[in-house]
């Protein structure tokens, strides 16, 4: 559609990638009064920039916590995540100490899981003090160990201590359903997740930082809306941009319960559940959701030959062909090239 000269007048791309497809949007949000920068949460407004230029509105945030059986937690005598996150104990250490203990093994069978592995290994190098790229995505680092351990740690949880299932093991052992159906005490991932297991999992559950390393960040998947360079209609196009990710428009979006808003008045009344109409369809920490997303790294802006490069790397490493810091020095050295490229 971009080539053809036919795009649509607001879209949703990779910053990076289309960067000389989108129209900067600095001029049309100063003189927009309802716009209203001081309610935006400073680094989600930050996201949407590149080069120096505000190319998108980030607006819709997918904030990677720690959903926790609580009931499971209770049984085993072990504080959970909240606790321990509230007296900043809750590191990798004691994540693969609470794993270990909540994997019930019967003979060689797998009854139930400490983790069901969701996030992806990005989320494990940010919660780990990595840093994989410098401020420009040109040049990358996963050959470093600040940014490869975290990786091989995400690894052995399936590898090596077993307490993460494998691709072998059944579907419902896996993912979220896992999880729901009480096969898995543990997993990460973003809000979304609340509706899939309001109703369905019998247990007491709650959210939780995700365990952190020295200097570890919690990661962040997010959305936003762009102008083409291409449209006949600008103005009308950043209105209807504006309205979406607007104090209104984010309230809508929020309420399916999907994303959480970039906005710091939308984002107090999601956490209080507010926008909900069943409100107990927030867990109990739900403040979690306030507190953790302004400290998030936002996913890796990659080019997609860089992405696959490291995703290779990584599906080796957990298929025990090879160690990540083999894996990801030389995946570094061929992403390299690709992101200088851009």
């Amino acid at each position: 559609m971009f080539a053809g000269g036919n795009a649509p007048d607001v879209i949703r791309v990779n910053v990076r990638n289309f960067e000389k497809a989108m129209l900067p949007l600095d001029d049309y949000v100063k003189k927009d009064k309802d716009f209203d920068l001081g309610d935006y949460i400073p680094s989600v407004l930050e996201a949407g920039k590149w080069k120096g230029k505000l190319l998108q509105i980030i607006g819709k945030l997918g904030p990677q916590v720690l959903y926790f059986n609580a009931t499971k937690f209770k049984e085993q005598g072990i504080s959970t995540p909240r606790e321990q996150a509230e007296k900043g104990t809750w590191d990798f250490d004691a994540f693969l100490q609470a794993a270990t203990k909540l994997t019930v093994r019967k003979d060689a069978d797998v009854k139930q899981y400490g983790y069901i592995p969701y996030a992806s290994f990005w989320t494990w190098i940010n919660q780990g003090g990595g840093k994989p790229f410098n401020a420009d995505y040109s040049e990358g680092y996963l050959d470093k160990p600040e940014n490869h351990d975290p990786v091989q740690f995400r690894a052995d949880l399936v590898t090596k201590h077993r307490v993460a299932h494998t691709n072998d093991d059944p579907a419902n052992l896996k993912s979220w359903q896992g999880f729901v159906g009480g096969f898995g005490a543990m997993f990460i991932s973003g809000p979304w997740q609340m509706a899939r297991i309001k109703g369905k999992l019998g247990d007491a559950w709650d959210i939780a930082p995700p365990p952190l390393q020295k200097n570890g960040r919690p990661h962040m998947q997010a959305a936003g809306e762009s102008l083409w360079n291409g449209t006949k209609i600008p103005d009308q196009a950043f209105k209807y941009l504006s309205y979406m990710e607007g104090k209104e428009g984010q309230k809508i979006w929020s309420k399916a319960g999907t994303d959480l808003p970039g906005r710091k008045s939308v984002m107090a009344d999601f956490a209080a559940g507010k926008l909900f109409e069943d409100p107990t369809l927030m867990p109990a920490n739900g403040k979690v959701w306030a507190d953790i997303t302004p400290k998030c790294e936002i996913f890796p802006i990659i080019t997609k030959d860089a992405t696959d490069g490291y995703t290779k790397a990584y599906n080796d490493v957990l298929a025990g062909k090879i160690n990540a810091k083999d894996a990801f020095s030389e995946a570094n050295k061929v992403a390299m090239i690709s992101l200088k490229s851009k």
